[in-house]
């Protein structure tokens, strides 16, 4: 983060977290703030997450101006909640559950998002893209531009079969 933040990492955890509130600390003052985004935030080590909890822990009314914004599955709230996590988890102040799509908005996003390309779907690719992804957007997208690529090979819509080839492509099971 700090050297994101263009600047050359302290050695020891004590350094790097006063170099890290030497550096954040006049953003406050400019009404700015630093946003860390950590995506598959329940794969994080625990020592990563306990560091967390020491760049937030600042002394009452001096708000250091850092926000966290942890991102993960499901099994990220059951970590959460765990004694050892506890300290983290009273520092949440927004918890935010996403759905995945539904049937009709899977479809809505296959034609939005992907209009620039030349191949509709066919309905049972769709069908198909739709339980394989288990609708999580993501995984939509990327089982869409792969099924695309594989439709290249042949004319008419993304079939059923380049969407088969498109999950096999990104090891769903």
């Amino acid at each position: 983060m700090v050297l994101a933040l263009g600047e050359q990492p302290a050695w020891t955890a004590a350094e790097l977290l006063a170099q890290v509130r030497a550096i954040v600390t006049p953003w406050g003052e400019a009404q700015k703030l630093l946003l860390i985004t950590l995506d598959e935030a329940q794969d994080l080590p625990q020592d990563v997450l306990s560091g967390l909890r020491s760049l937030l822990a600042t002394p009452l009314g001096d708000p250091l101006p850092v926000r966290i914004l942890l991102v993960g599955t499901l099994s990220l709230p059951a970590r959460l909640r765990a004694q050892a996590m506890e300290p983290i988890a009273q520092r949440i102040a927004l918890r935010v559950r996403l759905y995945g799509f539904t049937r009709p908005e899977t479809e809505t996003f296959l034609k939005e998002s992907l209009q620039d390309t030349a191949k509709p779907f066919a309905d049972d690719a769709t069908e198909l893209l739709f339980h394989r992804s288990r609708a999580i957007p993501r995984v939509v997208a990327a089982l869409a531009r792969l099924a695309q690529r594989s439709a290249q090979d042949h004319d008419g819509p993304v079939s059923a079969d380049d969407v088969a080839r498109a999950v096999a492509e990104f090891d769903l099971r």
